[in-house]
């Protein structure tokens, strides 16, 4: 079943002409991010695909937890991780 979501990413694919492109996705480890990765994993194909996490917590502690679920996420869908 399609989603809100998945609808407004194929709309953005679409306008953007990125179907045949390579991505790199820039993601904190926010809901949003995740999201967005999550329908990017099930819209393309991973070799088309690579994960960049982006620390927004800059100079706080703790970015692990941002970064691990964004690690586990890249993993279980086959997308590069840039850590």
């Amino acid at each position: 079943m399609t989603n809100i979501v998945e609808i407004a990413w194929e709309n953005f694919v679409r306008t953007e002409n990125l179907a045949e492109k390579k991505l790199l996705l820039m993601v904190s480890g926010g809901v949003d991010s995740l999201v967005l990765l999550a329908v990017a994993a099930r819209n393309f194909p991973p070799e088309t695909l690579g994960a960049l996490h982006l620390n927004e917590r800059m100079g706080k502690e703790e970015p692990e937890q941002d970064l691990a679920p964004v690690r586990n996420c890249c993993a279980d869908n086959n997308i590069p991780f840039f850590g």
